[in-house]
Order: structure tokens, then sequence, then C-alpha cells
């Protein structure tokens, strides 16, 4: 028996394990498991049909195939495909960052119902989907794996990191470049041709417009820092605080310039210099009124107090608002001439002195 399987003349299965050498003679030779033991003639096979197995096998597998026989070229079938399906698993495993490797998904399927099958299988059974096969190996598999191992790859993951990491700063400077290079990794065929690898220079340009545009921003922003400085240090009841006391206004101003520079997303860059104006300069004028204001003097420490005598109360801080915050009602949706500018001047005009007369500061 074990001379008729080495022949190749049946095939020896244990458990639905084809099996043969050493396995079977241990099988054979045990009594327990001569009962497992399914033995099945090997069909014979032309020459044509043998050579059209090796053939597609070949171009299946990207490499000859070294059997004589039907039993030797199946078995090689079957770790072919096994190593093969393998392979596809591993790139549609990848599909969460390059979604295109989801079209391998019928091949792999294939595949799969391809494994485990009796070496004579293999000899008639994949000539029957021949075309399938191999066009989905030429079209996409074989293009996908070139794509993953090319430039065009890198240019991929580049594009893809800066949607990413810059999908706050692209809305603000180019959101249709965005867009246009969303689409294009979206793409269920971007493996093909040249897509991807046009992208470069449209690429390129993005990063460097963004780069400009942050570089403006904080720019930008220091300005407004810089503005409100020379507001502050300029005032007459800074000038009169004492040394420790100014440091720790500049301080806090420094601190605001410092945060500029490992900021690289334009709208907190935006909301830093409008909170330096809105928040910041009103925070400190305030901060100054509170270090200004003269203290009481020291308690006695027995005092007389005089009922009748009203006790001094200090002085409240002054309230600041800004400008640009204070509404002028205006029935117009633009201004049009003379008499427009000059009713709406009074009427702003009108709202700053209600605010100065409520005991307000008004910051411009």
């Amino acid at each position: 028996m074990g001379s008729l399987v080495a022949k190749g003349k049946i095939e020896a299965r244990i458990d639905s394990t084809v099996t043969e050498g050493l396995e079977l003679a241990k099988a054979l030779n045990n009594s327990h498991e001569l009962s497992n033991i399914l033995l099945t003639p090997q069909a014979e096979f032309s020459a044509s049909e043998l050579r059209k197995a090796k053939e597609i096998y070949q171009e299946l597998f990207s490499r000859p195939s070294a059997g004589t026989d039907a039993r030797s070229v199946g078995a090689e079938w079957a770790m072919s495909v096994d190593e093969l399906e393998a392979e596809i698993d591993a790139l549609t495993r990848q599909k969460h960052a390059y979604p295109f490797v989801a079209v391998l998904e019928p091949l792999q399927d294939q595949l799969k119902a391809m494994k485990a099958k009796p070496a004579n299988w293999y000899i008639t059974e994949p000539a029957k989907r021949e075309d399938e096969l191999l066009d989905a190996k030429e079209e996409i598999l074989d293009k996908i794996k070139s794509f993953m191992g090319g430039v065009q790859k890198d240019i991929y993951d580049d594009a893809r990191e800066t949607l990413i990491a810059q999908a706050a700063n692209i809305d603000y400077v180019e959101p249709e470049a965005g867009a246009k290079l969303r689409t294009a990794l979206e793409d269920p065929a971007c493996f093909k041709g040249a897509s991807i690898q046009n992208l470069k220079s449209d690429l390129y340009d993005l990063k460097n417009r963004v780069e400009l545009q942050v570089i403006a921003e904080r720019k930008a922003a220091r300005a407004v820092l810089e503005e409100v400085e020379a507001k502050i240090t300029q005032l007459d009841a800074f000038q009169a605080l004492s040394q420790d006391k100014q440091d720790l206004i500049a301080q806090r101003i420094t601190v605001q310039k410092d945060g500029l520079e490992p900021t690289s997303l334009i709208p907190t860059l935006r909301d830093k210099a409008n909170r330096a104006q809105s928040e910041l300069l009103p925070n400190l004028l305030a901060e100054i009124d509170r270090m200004t204001i003269r203290q009481p003097d020291p308690i006695s420490p027995n005092p007389i107090v005089d009922p009748d005598d009203p006790q001094p109360t200090p002085p409240p801080s002054p309230t600041y608002v800004n400008a640009r915050d204070i509404k002028v009602s205006w029935p117009k949706p633009y201004l049009t001439d003379d008499a427009d500018v000059a009713d709406y001047l009074e009427e702003m005009k009108k709202n700053l002195l209600a605010e100065i007369h409520a005991g307000k500061k008004v910051i411009v």
C-alpha cells in the first residue's frame, strides 16, 4: 500500500488530511489507525491537463512549478495557495490606512475556497476559473504590490498624514485643495496609473502654503501682543508701579508670546490674537488698577470708633469694555454718504459716552 502511495497510484487520507511518507508508515503499522485511513485511487490526467495546471501555476504565483506528476504539482498548488492567501490577508488588514486594498477581498475569498483541497483538484479546477484568477492577479494584486513597494505609497502616506495633521489649517488656507487630496486617496482605483504620483506637486504646494500661512498668523498674533504691551507700558499707572509689580505684568505678556512659537494651528493662533485684545488687555488694566489702589492706613490696636463717623470705603476698580464690543444700532447694512457717516458716528458717540458715564473705561 505504501509503495502505491509513493508511486502516486492511490492517495491516503487520515481524518481528511492527505498523509504520506513516514507519517503514513506509522499509521499503517498501528492497528488502531488503520480504520481511519481512507484510500482513494489517483485519477489519471493527460499531459495537456498537467501542462495547463503548471502554466496557470506559474502565472498566478510568478514562479515555475517543479512538480513532475499530478501529486507533486497538486501539492505545490496547495502550499502556494496558502502562501498567497496569507500574503493578501496581510494587505487587506491594512485597509484602515489604505482603503483601496479592500478590492483584494474577492480574490482572497477565492483563494480561501481553494485551500485544503485534494492534490487532484488543483490539476483541473483552477483551469475553470483561469481568467478570473489571472485577471485579479495581474490587474489588482500585482498593481497593489507595486504601489505598496514604491514611491507612490510614500506620497500616499505623506498626503494622508498631512490631511490628518493639518486638517484645520487646510480648511483656512485652501479647502478645495484638501478636498481634492481626500478624493484622490479615497478612490478605490488610486493604486492604478499615476494618479497618486501626480498629487506630489499639489501636495508640496499645499504644505508650503499652509506653512507660510501659519508663519503669517503667528506673526500677526505676536503683533497684537506687542501692541497690548505698548499700550500697557505707556500708561502712567504702570510706570508708577514698583519694578517687581511691573515685572509681574510684563511676565503675563511674555508667557503669551512664548506660547505662540509651539502653536501651529491657524484657528488657535487667531484665537490667541483675539483673546489678547478682548481678555488679556482688560485683565491687565484691571490688575494695574488693583495694584495702584491705595491701601487703608494700618488699624490701631485700640481704635476709637465714632458711630456717627462714616467709615471710608476703597474706591471701586474701574470696569473695562472693548470699543469693538459696543454695538451701534443702525438700520442700514452699510454707509452710503456723508450724512450716513455723521449719523453713525453720532450714534456711536452716544453709546461710548453711555459706557463712560456708567463708570467704565473704553479700550480702543
